[in-house]
């Protein structure tokens, strides 16, 4: 299994909000994901683990400096057959009425 590990930066997404960025660890190792935050207002307690277990994609959030264990194990699910249709014909139509608004006529 191929290993990557690099660090990057996460930053404030309101533009009302003080502009301020975060510097993450993301190490893909072992089969998960785990994301580290480096930044000095949080310590290296707290964190992301993005994990497939007993059939099933998890995120595991260590939000608490002061807990040893996760604060959060949420599942996620995957997409139904028919809502990945619906989802599919949706971003198809969205698209095609992108590409439909960038054409400008031909002639009078």
């Amino acid at each position: 299994m191929k290993e990557c590990k690099f660090t990057t930066k996460v930053w404030e997404q309101n533009p009302e909000h003080e502009d301020k960025d975060i510097e993450i660890e993301v190490d893909g190792n072992g089969g998960q994901l785990w994301i580290d935050i480096k930044d000095d207002d949080y310590t290296c307690n707290q964190g992301v683990l993005l994990e497939f277990y007993e059939g099933e994609l998890r995120a595991i959030v260590w939000a608490d400096p002061e807990e040893e264990d996760p604060t959060h194990k949420i599942k996620i699910e995957p997409m139904s057959a028919e809502f990945s249709k619906e989802y599919n014909s949706m971003v198809v139509r969205s698209y095609s009425q992108e590409m439909q608004d960038d054409l400008e006529p031909i002639g009078d």
